[in-house]
């Protein structure tokens, strides 16, 4: 038995039915002692808690790997919310596919719970509807208290439809809940932007009034509110809700880049936009904290891109990959801004020297990494190569191959087995502009994100 360590034995075995997810861990919760807990159930082939890359301490969730698929079931079944340490723990199945993970079909969000109503009380709420994937109360980081909302992610879309239809509006706890079908972030954001009423504006003279603002803007539709504050640099700027979104377009369309000297400084001009959410703003903050990681790893003589990365390799487990070959100034894998920070797929290693680099990327690429095969690339900035290496596609975020990669048990031609967006640009979140995968230079172009050309390997397993 090994902690913490895939059994090359079984490294190509499919795992997704004897693995598992264990949550609500207790922060001296080890491996030994899970192993403790589980091995009462069935064999058991490895147990990994993840732990933060700077300071080693757990992060709050372990994966249990069975040799037998009946094992971790009964695990499962008999283990859900068995206490250690004074925490029930949480044990889902650990879900392999990321498509099935993202589309969010059978989940649905649980609002205005009670306070006492914890996983337990949740999940023995709505398993009669049907078998369930995964069940969470959201709680506050830093007092523990419930904040007052829950996820429910069912294996099937008719058990989700039930659950809606039988406990929304019902009482539970002495509380009216509302049960909904959970909208991932990416439409949500994409449903704000076609039906936004509230506009950012910047560009304001020193002494504005929140009178003259409304005053103008109401030329474009009703306005519910003006709210007039102040940056950090003390500048004017002001948030206004229109009534309806036809409105609040209307006066972007009208104002935006034009200079109104009733409310304006003299030749100074008006910027306006959609008012973002708390939320678009915190991965707005972040997506910059990222882009300044690559730009260091772009900049840096040692600086790497690693990409195709499974979904559970941490920052610690990157960094533990790539140091035996030299002294590490920094390893990340760069995450989402959602409630629970996913993956992106891909992150970057900064070594403190050119050569430590090469040989990593000589070693490491096309190596396997928790199953998966994976992208090693020296981090290159587009402007640093030469021009004939490029696809003068607008926006940048190009990769280059001057080989045709072969995937596995496709014919070459054919159309890689996953998004090679996830791959080696899973910033795109969009349509690549092409696939080409004839003949010996094959090119896949994207917009958005880093201006990195990399060199893709043979082989990729995706």
């Amino acid at each position: 038995f090994f902690f913490g360590i895939m059994l090359p034995s079984v490294s190509n075995m499919n795992q997704s039915n004897q693995s598992l997810y264990v949550g609500d861990l207790a922060p001296d919760v080890t491996e030994a002692l899970l192993h403790d807990v589980f091995k009462k159930v069935g064999a058991i082939l490895s147990i990994r808690v993840c732990r933060d890359s700077a300071t080693k301490q757990s992060l709050g969730y372990a994966y249990v790997n069975f040799v037998q698929a009946t094992d971790a079931e009964r695990a499962r079944e008999t283990l859900n919310y068995h206490p250690i340490h004074g925490r029930p723990i949480r044990i889902m199945w650990c879900q392999k596919d990321p498509n099935m993970r993202k589309q969010g079909k059978g989940n649905v969000i649980i609002k205005n719970l009670h306070k006492s109503i914890d996983n337990p009380t949740l999940y023995d709420t709505f398993s009669q509807f049907g078998n369930i994937l995964s069940c969470k109360v959201e709680h506050d980081r830093e007092s523990g208290e419930s904040k007052g909302y829950g996820f429910v992610h069912f294996e099937s879309e008719d058990a989700a439809k039930q659950a809606i239809a039988k406990v929304d509006g019902m009482m539970l706890a002495g509380q009216l809940v509302a049960v909904q079908a959970f909208i991932p972030r990416a439409e949500r954001i994409e449903h704000n932007k076609a039906t936004f009423t509230n506009l950012e504006v910047k560009g304001f003279k020193e002494e504005v009034e929140e009178e003259a603002i409304k005053e103008h803007f109401e030329k474009y539709g009703e306005v519910k509110r003006v709210k007039l504050l102040r940056d950090r640099k003390n500048l004017p700027f002001a948030f206004i809700d229109y009534e309806t979104h036809e409105a609040a377009t209307k006066a972007i369309e009208e104002c935006n880049g034009k200079c109104v000297p009733e409310i304006c400084e003299e030749s100074a001009t008006m910027s306006l936009q959609r008012s973002l959410t708390k939320a678009e703003r915190k991965d707005q903050i972040q997506k910059q904290k990222h882009s300044r990681f690559a730009q260091q790893a772009e900049n840096s003589v040692g600086g790497l891109y690693v990409g195709n990365l499974a979904d559970d390799v941490d920052d610690a487990e990157l960094r533990e990959a790539f140091s035996k070959f030299g002294e590490l100034v920094r390893a990340q894998v760069m995450k989402t801004q959602t409630a629970v920070r996913k993956s992106r797929g891909f992150g970057f290693v900064c070594f403190t020297n050119a050569a430590a680099a090469d040989n990593a990327q000589r070693e490491m690429n096309n190596s396997e990494l928790q199953g998966r095969r994976i992208v090693v690339n020296r981090a290159q900035h587009r402007n640093r190569m030469n021009a004939p290496q490029h696809n003068a596609m607008p926006g940048g975020g190009h990769w280059q191959s001057p080989q045709a990669p072969s995937f596995p048990g496709y014919p070459m031609g054919s159309p890689a087995p996953m998004p090679l967006a996830q791959a080696v640009a899973p910033w795109y979140s969009g349509t690549p502009y092409s696939y080409t995968m004839y003949g010996a230079a094959p090119q896949y172009s994207y917009t958005g994100g880093p201006q990195f050309s990399m060199q893709g390997p043979r082989g990729l397993n995706m």
